[in-house]
């Protein structure tokens, strides 16, 4: 690896300590930490600083399940 490509890694891992990298539908959004509240939920986060304003929340309670069903065979008569 060459030095400026070490640097560049280097300069990055140290930016990654003071900010959040994450991509919402395939588009990458960087989050400086500390420039936002540390109270600021997901949600607020989407619908403020982000085109995603048709964010909904849903019950706000507990972890999301989901269930895998088997399709049903017809009844040989």
């Amino acid at each position: 690896m060459g030095e400026k490509k070490v640097i560049e890694e280097k300069e990055e891992a140290m930016k990654s300590k003071t900010s959040l990298i994450f991509a919402v539908n395939g588009e990458r959004f960087e989050l400086d930490l500390s420039s936002i509240d540390p109270s600021t939920t997901l949600i607020d986060f989407l619908r403020n600083k982000t085109p995603f304003k048709s964010v909904k929340l849903g019950c706000g309670e507990g972890t999301p399940q989901q269930e895998k069903k088997e399709p049903t065979q017809p009844k040989k008569i």
